[in-house]
């Protein structure tokens, strides 16, 4: 039960990274879309 436990908190541990992670990779790639200039 104790190793089911600790399983079930890395996974929402992971989660929540990837969550994190996901919203500054969108920022980033707009910032860098705004800096290039526009396609002729």
């Amino acid at each position: 039960m104790k190793e089911n436990r600790v399983a079930q908190n890395n996974e929402i541990l992971n989660n929540r990274a990837q969550f994190e992670r996901i919203p500054h990779y969108n920022v980033e790639k707009l910032s860098y879309t705004k800096i290039q200039p526009p396609p002729i």
